[in-house]
């Protein structure tokens, strides 16, 4: 339930399909987001949940830490 976090400090908003990114809420004080649509697998085999799980760790990953200007640790 999106109220129970409303008043919370959010770093960042993060949409992964077009219906989420329209029925986003509007938060009372400005919050960071980003949108980054990705295919929905469902009804596909598990390759493709497979992919769509890479895809999501490479590219929401690098977005997040760009967004926030995190870098990835050195080791």
């Amino acid at each position: 339930d999106i109220d129970a976090v409303m008043n919370e400090d959010i770093d960042l908003v993060v949409t992964v399909c077009d219906n989420a990114k329209e029925a986003c809420p509007i938060f009372p004080k400005p919050i960071p987001a980003i949108h980054l649509p990705f295919h929905d697998p469902h009804g596909e085999p598990l390759e493709s949940f497979l992919a769509v799980r890479d895809d999501i760790r490479t590219r929401l990953v690098a977005a997040v830490r760009e967004t926030l200007g995190l870098h990835a640790a050195v080791a």
